[in-house]
């Protein structure tokens, strides 16, 4: 990847893919899934470039937010997405935490550095799907229950759509978008 011209994740570009993606005529839970799955292979494909990707993951999972809220009735902002991002990914814990962003570091480190570049650009990629598909799957519940949930609620379905995702994303990598 060296010498290669990096990408760089542009707002306008990743909400117009979200408005392309979102049919209001399917029901919410469709439109759910469809912005849920649009976003898990936009956040596997920015997980391949160095240093980017975080950003890249956060703008991803707001707008995410933001579109499975409308699915829902519910007409919020980004401010307001990022308060429920960072509020499902402070219920991950603190060893789930550590342990996702030392691997991004690491996954981050070598892909910078040019060993082992191409492993690392796979296991970025599915880590920032992942991580994606949770925070949409939880999200997602969290609408539904017109966000009622608690602090532990969000925790637990984070945690369990984050083990669904990684044995997914084993099983079957998301496409590029």
């Amino acid at each position: 990847m060296a010498g290669e011209k990096q990408p760089e994740p542009k707002t306008e570009e990743i909400d117009r893919s979200f408005e392309e993606a979102d049919d209001d005529t399917r029901t919410p839970a469709e439109r759910a899934g469809v912005i849920i799955n649009h976003a898990t292979a936009q956040a596997a494909f920015w997980g391949a470039w160095p240093a980017v990707s975080w950003v890249a993951l956060v703008m991803i999972n707001m707008t995410m937010i933001v579109f499975i809220g409308r699915a829902y009735g519910h007409l919020w902002d980004k401010d307001k997405a990022r308060g429920l991002l960072f509020q499902i990914l402070r219920g991950m814990g603190l060893s789930t935490g550590l342990l996702l962003a030392g691997g991004k570091f690491v996954n981050d480190a070598l892909k910078l550095t040019g060993l082992g570049t191409i492993p690392a650009m796979a296991a970025d990629a599915v880590l920032c799907g992942a991580v994606t598909y949770a925070v949409g799957h939880t999200t997602e519940a969290y609408f539904k229950q017109d966000g009622q949930m608690s602090k532990q609620a969000l925790k637990a379905a984070f945690k369990e759509q984050y083990r669904q995702a990684k044995q997914r994303m084993k099983e079957t990598p998301p496409a590029v978008p």
